[in-house]
């Protein structure tokens, strides 16, 4: 077996940059994308501690989302009281996470 030469000593380097820069991009993405979730979440956290006629807003608002998804008024009505019951702060920021990655949102 031959030695190996400064070409492919060269050429392994390379390789072992590249993918650390490449999951060097992955890691800051993944946090990047963590951090927007939290904030969203610090976000509903407080508009839901903000008093009944906020809460109130935050309904209609989850429940039109609904309706634009395609549920008719009552239903989205139901789904988003029954989800803002179970917890408040999830439910609406699970939505607003979406919205913010699917432009038909």
């Amino acid at each position: 077996m031959a030695a190996p030469t400064q070409d492919t000593a060269v050429r392994s380097s390379c390789a072992c940059a590249g993918a650390m820069s490449m999951a060097a991009g992955e890691y800051i993405s993944v946090a990047s994308q963590r951090d927007t979730e939290q904030a969203d979440i610090d976000k509903e956290r407080a508009a839901q501690e903000s008093g009944p006629q906020i809460r109130q807003q935050e309904l209609d608002e989850l429940a039109q989302i609904y309706v634009e998804r395609g549920l008719t008024e009552r239903l989205a009505r139901e789904v988003a009281v029954a989800l803002t019951e179970k917890d408040a702060v999830r439910a609406h920021a699970r939505v607003c996470c979406l919205c913010a990655t699917d432009t038909t949102c």
